[in-house]
């Protein structure tokens, strides 16, 4: 076995379980004692751990994935002590609280009341703790009116919600989390993520267990891979989604491209441009621009001029792309159930390149607003008229907290808040591109709940030369200019595009 790896609060070291499964039914106690004491049962050894080696560091949130079946649960039991391990060594520095299966432990025929003291009693608190955490359990669990009645008249969601309270009532050194970001509600499962980056912040290590790969992105830090019972990947949280995604559910084939669309936009490193009049034109398509003395994280506006046709929305198109994704600007089509056909939409990222869970949908956001561009009068929708210019500016005030908006014409569009969670904590942006995306920064697979593959980066340069959208005069401000400021801009240079038509 490997040394005791100090610094972590989660050891496991060569860890095998195995379960034994009997071969033959037994139809009642007389028959199972005499074959017991005749030798005559038969069993299959199961083994549903092999050879799990891994550690999990003090306030580290450690992601567990894999399909059903995998062994992801009795990881999680070995953990929370409800399972020993059949090989190995497992060390667990702190105190653990298991949010398995939520009001498991449950009595059917006592109270709410009555099982809160059962049940904190279990995970090792006293009847003073309890005493002191009991209305704020109740109240967490928004169960006041039904605490004297039996559990057995509690639906299934009354009940996860009683047990998530109860597990989560005192902030533990260790939490373990299994499936339950599907407790009740929407609001009730905002409330519980909520719980959870409170825990987050204040130190707690937390151990996650789920299918949904937007939940795990959103959460952790690193990530484990496991299938039938094996580890197939550990490292980098991104890095593991992207191998699982693409070995479950594989993307298509992209049909190879003609030596002409294959150099539709040639990349060129650029030096950084000089500053006028405030700003640093970073117009050239295909142009890759260091941002060391031309971007500031903390506050800043990205200004373009566009114009499209009246032929139908292309393909993703980037017009602004960090190599850090946190400053994006891109085109996409979009299919509006509202209109009953594709439309372009814009959208604006910055100050973060991490997804954040959405509890109503189900889905993971990047800090992005978006506004449909010949959306009509549909929710997120203007009309802009085809064949004009239109000038398009993005803001951010702040790092890694602050706020996004998107200005069309002058005007503000929509705006979006970002804190620490949307941030991935990697190096910061070094160089800015065009018109495209470079290869090498591409590559981001999502896996939906239902097994689907999204690939929300996808494999192409999102080259703006094949979007049918035109760009022109993009620059770069080091301030975050206010409403005043853009209107003035708009004001000043409209004149001058359309004069360019």
């Amino acid at each position: 076995m490997s040394d005791i790896n100090h610094n972590s609060v989660i050891q496991f070291d060569s860890v095998a379980v195995r379960y034994r499964l009997p071969q033959e039914r037994v139809s009642g106690i007389k028959e199972y004692a005499i074959r017991k004491l005749q030798r005559r049962l038969v069993y299959r050894d199961f083994w549903a751990l092999q050879e799990i080696s891994f550690d999990v560091k003090l306030g580290e949130v450690f992601g567990i994935v894999g399909q059903n079946g995998a062994g992801k649960s009795t990881l999680l039991k070995v953990m929370a002590r409800v399972l020993y391990p059949t090989q190995g060594r497992v060390i667990m520095r702190g105190k653990v609280a298991p949010l398995l299966e939520l009001g498991g432990g449950f009595h059917p025929e006592l109270t709410g009341r009555e099982n809160i003291y059962l049940n904190m009693a279990l995970l090792g608190h006293s009847r003073q703790t309890t005493d002191e955490l009991f209305d704020s359990i109740i109240d967490f669990a928004e169960l006041a009116n039904f605490i004297e009645a039996p559990i057995r008249t509690y639906s299934t969601g009354m009940t996860a919600r009683l047990g998530f309270a109860v597990a989560s009532g005192i902030r533990p050194e260790i939490l373990l989390v299994d499936e339950v970001l599907s407790v009740g509600d929407s609001r009730f499962q905002q409330k519980c993520l909520d719980r959870m980056y409170e825990f987050q912040n204040q130190g707690t290590t937390i151990v996650i267990v789920s299918h949904s790969m937007a939940t795990i992105e959103t959460f952790c830090s690193r990530a484990l891979w496991l299938d039938k019972g094996r580890i197939q990947a550990l490292g980098d949280v991104n890095d593991v989604i992207q191998l699982y995604g693409q070995l479950m559910n594989p993307p298509p084939a992209e049909p190879v491209k003609t030596a002409e669309e294959a150099v539709s936009i040639i990349p060129r490193r650029l030096p950084a441009p000089p500053e006028r009049g405030g700003s640093f034109a970073i117009s050239e398509i295909g142009g890759i621009y260091p941002v060391q003395k031309i971007l500031d994280v903390n506050q800043g506006t990205i200004s373009f001029w566009m114009r499209f046709g009246d032929e139908q929305p292309g393909q993703f198109a980037a017009v602004t792309h960090s190599d850090d994704s946190r400053y994006v600007i891109y085109i996409a089509p979009y299919y509006s159930p509202h209109l009953g056909r594709h439309v372009r939409q814009i959208a604006v990222r910055a100050g973060g390149n991490r997804r954040v869970f959405d509890t109503f949908y189900g889905t993971s956001e990047f800090p992005e607003v978006y506004v449909l561009l010949d959306g009509g009068t549909s929710k997120h929708g203007i009309s802009l008229a085809k064949g004009q210019w239109h000038l398009i500016a993005a803001t951010w005030d702040g790092y890694p907290t602050g706020m996004v908006r998107l200005y069309i014409n002058g005007q503000l569009e929509g705006e979006k808040a970002y804190d620490p969670r949307y941030d991935q904590g990697n190096a910061l942006t070094q160089w800015i591109a065009t018109g495209f995306r470079p290869g090498e920064w591409s590559g981001e697979l999502v896996m939906h709940e239902d097994g689907s593959v999204v690939d929300a980066r996808p494999a192409s340069n999102l080259a703006i030369t094949e979007s049918g959208v035109e760009i022109r005069d993009v620059r770069l401000n080091r301030q975050s200019l206010s409403d005043a400021e853009i209107q003035s801009l708009m004001a000043r240079e409209t004149r001058q595009a359309n004069e360019d038509l």
